[in-house]
């Protein structure tokens, strides 16, 4: 049963999530909303727990997310329920819970860290593409700020508050774990020591102050806090858009000293990346923005930036990931009506097999072919039609994802 909560303000009070939540009082020894009793849902049958929080200073406040998806246990199929949510609770072992969504995305919440100075201030860090991946609510869940500018768009699962200096943050994700030393408005690679690109399933500080990242499929690892000084230049965004023939790279910084260059790195697979530019700093205390181009015919790349000194040292970036839109292939007939051969004229994006049908106006499979074609404008011709009693054909052309049907006439 998951997820599992235990109260830092009161060690006797435990809390397990499925549809319900289920709270011990007495260190795990009796529990509410046993298996006989569990109807006080949290926020409807078969809507279950994904992540759950207990406020440090309140036993009773808890904050907690749930799915829009559980297993059917009579057969193979999914309960669907709505969209994912986020709730809370000031009376855990009653209902009802109150929604504090507001205008966070449709995402799953996947953890909580919630501010030993307020309970009310409280991050959280969503799975899923295409938002940002870090909000706070510095209010309870009325308001909610994105956190998430410079991280890379894959699903996040962990967030943990420095219990040292709580301007500092650690967030794990899919790429391993990135640090933020305010409070989430900038965020560094923090992988050194990792094998290679490492999911991270959770994180937590323990006792001596180590930084504790659980992963998936490669055990556990352990790390000194964050203890570096920031490079002088703040790096308030690095983003980057797929185009023909070029990715473009923009970054913007603040409070640039004694900064020697920009080195921007690329990479195929996220894990081993090669120089491709270097960019000379401009070294204002303004906000100031850097544009570069790189050519590059690829459909998925990974960038990110090495910000180097004067004297040598240097940090990175967080990783941004572009893939292109390939677009579609283009199919058209030269000369239809046809008499003995069928011209196809072509535009392919790469190079690709394109295979042709000829079928009758009663559905009868005339002709197949198969060509081996390159990307790009080209013409394909099928001879041997001069025996074809006149009428309605169509032909069909199918490459790579595309499928497109035109009809014909033979003459």
């Amino acid at each position: 049963m998951a997820p599992l909560g235990i109260s830092k303000s009161d060690g006797n009070y435990m809390y397990v999530a499925s549809d319900n939540i289920h709270r011990s009082t007495n260190g795990g020894g009796t529990w509410t909303n046993t298996a006989t009793s569990s109807t006080n849902y949290i926020e409807q049958q078969r809507k279950t727990a994904i992540a759950l929080a207990i406020s440090p200073t309140n036993r009773d406040k808890i904050y907690v997310s749930t799915s829009n998806i559980a297993q059917n246990t009579t057969n193979d199929y999914l309960w669907v329920n709505g969209q994912p949510n986020i709730l809370k609770s000031t009376t855990p072992s009653t209902t009802p819970y109150t929604s504090i969504k507001g205008t966070l995305p449709d995402r799953f919440v996947m953890d909580f860290a919630i501010s030993t100075n307020n309970d009310d201030s409280v991050y959280v860090v969503l799975g899923g593409f295409g938002t940002s991946h870090v909000y706070l609510t510095p209010d309870g869940g009325t308001t909610w700020l994105s956190r998430g500018a410079g991280l890379p768009d894959v699903p996040f699962n962990a967030i943990v508050i420095d219990p040292i200096n709580e301007g500092y943050l650690y967030a794990g994700c899919d790429f391993g774990v990135y640090v933020s030393p305010d409070r989430g408005a900038t965020w560094y690679d923090y992988n050194t020591g990792f094998w290679d690109a490492t999911l991270i399933m959770d994180l937590q500080i323990d006792a001596n102050n180590k930084l504790i990242a659980a992963t998936h499929g490669k055990g556990v690892f352990r790390s000194d806090l964050y203890t570096h000084s920031i490079l002088p230049a703040t790096l308030t965004d690095f983003t980057g858009s797929g185009h023909a023939g070029y990715n473009q790279l923009k970054w913007t910084v603040t409070q640039e000293q004694n900064l020697s260059r920009y080195e921007l790195e690329r990479s195929t697979d996220g894990a081993a990346f090669v120089k491709v530019a270097t960019i000379s700093a401009q070294n204002q205390t303004i906000e100031t923005n850097y544009t570069h181009n790189d050519n590059t015919s690829l459909f998925e790349s990974y960038y990110r930036l090495k910000i180097i000194d004067i004297d040598g040292s240097y940090t990175y970036s967080s990783v941004v990931f572009i893939r292109k839109t390939a677009g579609k292939n283009e199919f058209a007939v030269m000369g239809n009506p046809f008499t003995d051969q069928v011209i196809l004229k072509y535009k392919l994006i790469q190079n690709q097999n394109i295979a042709v049908q000829l079928f009758n106006a009663a559905g009868a499979l005339i002709r197949k072919e198969t060509y081996n074609a390159t990307s790009g404008s080209g013409v394909y011709t099928i001879k041997g039609f001069s025996h074809l009693t006149p009428g309605v054909y169509l032909l069909k052309i199918e490459s790579g994802t595309d499928r497109q049907t035109i009809k014909l006439i033979k003459n």
